[in-house]
């Protein structure tokens, strides 16, 4: 052990209870909220799974956005049953809408860490299938890794008739289809490879007035999430929001 350690250690020794409880706070405040939340969401997810009879998931979507209307988030889920009744199964499956404001100021920092914890876990535990959200926010989304790159899912004539339908839904020139740079770093934090252009987003602006209410009528993307457990009906919800046949549009 040495000496500065040792000296870190016996001036927290000579701590009062309450000075020792504000020393934790500060240094590892932090970290101790997000294993909580973690720990939280987990405990909540076993206890739906052990206790209550839920649906399963036919899809899985997370709204995350700067700006965003509650009420009409709301309504999303039985908005799509009622758009979409054949991916129910008839009534077996369920959709499922999670929503993540990414609108915290520089003073609200607590709960927007808050809020990246609770979404990693809901991604890591497999509950969402696509997210709905802002450019910044995907942009956000992409970067963490958690949106798949679309060549994966799309062939390329897919992705071809795809951006030609998010086209005329785009504005100011913009592509249909987004691309981001992704970083990749190492453990040291030093950068290990960049892959560029990477197609992770696509426009739905106008697409579905129910989803454009819910993001205040705001600019829409939707990205796949990277490891969705529906992906058959991640793509099928893109390509009926686009207004195209999965085989009549792909030729």
């Amino acid at each position: 052990m040495d000496k500065d350690t040792k000296s870190a250690r016996e001036n927290f020794r000579e701590l009062s209870g309450k000075e020792k409880i504000k020393h934790i706070l500060y240094y590892y405040g932090l970290s101790i909220l997000g294993i909580v939340l973690v720990i939280g969401i987990l405990v909540s997810i076993i206890g739906k799974l052990t206790f209550a009879k839920e649906k399963d998931a036919c899809l899985g979507t997370a709204i995350h956005a700067k700006y965003m209307d509650p009420d009409t988030i709301d309504l999303l889920d039985e908005h799509l049953t009622e758009l979409f009744p054949d991916m129910t199964e008839d009534g077996v499956k369920e959709f499922k809408v999670y929503s993540f404001y990414n609108g915290y100021t520089a003073a609200e920092a607590e709960e927007k860490t808050a809020m990246i914890y609770r979404m990693a876990a809901f991604i890591q535990t497999k509950m969402m299938d696509v997210i709905i959200g802002d450019e910044e926010s995907l942009r956000f989304d992409g970067n963490c890794g958690y949106l798949m790159d679309l060549r994966e899912i799309f062939s390329e004539e897919e992705l071809e008739a795809i951006k030609e339908k998010a086209d005329l839904l785009s504005k100011d020139g913009e592509s249909g289809i987004l691309c981001v740079d992704i970083t990749e770093t190492g453990d040291t934090g030093r950068i290990k490879d960049v892959q560029k252009d990477i197609p992770l987003m696509i426009c739905l602006r106008g697409a579905d007035s129910i989803i454009d209410e819910s993001l205040a009528q705001r600019p829409v993307y939707i990205g796949i999430v990277s490891n969705a457990p529906n992906l058959d009906n991640a793509k099928y919800l893109i390509l009926q929001l686009l207004r195209m046949d999965s085989k009549s549009d792909m030729k």
